[in-house]
């Protein structure tokens, strides 16, 4: 006859084994994430970016905590912001399918002006995705073989 005792300590093994393959798969999302080629950043409601990877830095000329926590809207052109707030305000009020921009950014640093198009998703309770494109691929260094 199994003890409680007994039972406490294995249904603990279990939950460790569970955390420790939850834990493992996020380092690999987070490997995937990271090492993307492609700019990625997600965002909270606010539209604030809560994460981003090595090319969106990369492409934007910035750091992490250049970036961290600052909205998108820094480093978009000036000129393309008023019908880009329309049409993320519209997605954000009814976050349905993706949503779909062309965008030019400005570099951080030299404020050189980057051509793109912009693939956001609703996650929800979490914010969104967004998947940038260059049209440039001088803007990836990866993608020019320069890693």
């Amino acid at each position: 006859m199994v003890s409680i005792a007994q039972a406490l300590a294995q249904q603990f093994a279990a939950t460790r084994q569970e955390i420790a393959e939850i834990e493992r798969q996020l380092h690999l999302y987070r490997v995937i994430a990271d090492t993307c080629p492609l700019p990625v950043v997600l965002l909270d409601s606010h539209g604030d970016n809560v994460y981003v990877n090595h090319a969106y830095c990369d492409m934007l000329e910035c750091t992490h905590q250049d970036l961290l926590y600052k909205g998108w809207r820094n480093f978009v052109d000036p000129e393309m912001l008023a019908p880009i707030d329309t049409a993320w305000g519209e997605y954000v009020s009814n976050p349905t399918g993706k949503f779909v921009a062309s965008l030019t950014f400005l570099s951080g640093r030299t404020k050189t002006k980057i051509q793109t198009h912009v693939f956001a998703s609703h996650i929800p309770n979490d914010g969104f995705v967004a998947y940038v494109i260059p049209l440039d691929n001088c803007a990836i260094p990866c993608l020019n073989g320069h890693c």
